[in-house]
């Protein structure tokens, strides 16, 4: 079965309370962009399950900018090669999540 990385683009909510460690985690209760890598049977966007993963991490007060696939070359580029541990992860794991500023 062909599997697609969707990615999720979205502003939220950190509360603290995630089901997965932080090495380093963001101030609880602060605000701050956020990419979610989704490994799908398909390429179609699921917002609910999506606000699910993000509520597993540690996130609410999610509001979704935009959604689409991953292209997998890209991860090659110079610029994407910041998201090759996010990409991976999301391979093994099935999902991961970046937060930033």
């Amino acid at each position: 079965m062909t599997k697609h990385v969707v990615l999720y683009l979205s502003n939220a909510r950190f509360t603290g309370q995630s089901a997965i460690p932080y090495d380093q985690p963001p101030e609880v209760d602060s605000p701050h962009d956020c990419i979610l890598f989704v490994s799908q049977s398909d390429a179609a966007h699921d917002f609910d399950s999506a606000r699910g993963l993000m509520e597993k991490h540690g996130w609410l007060d999610v509001q979704f900018k935009s959604a689409g696939p991953f292209v997998a070359e890209s991860i090659n580029s110079q610029q994407m090669r910041v998201f090759q541990h996010h990409y991976e992860e999301c391979l093994k794991h099935g999902d991961s999540l970046v937060w930033y500023a």
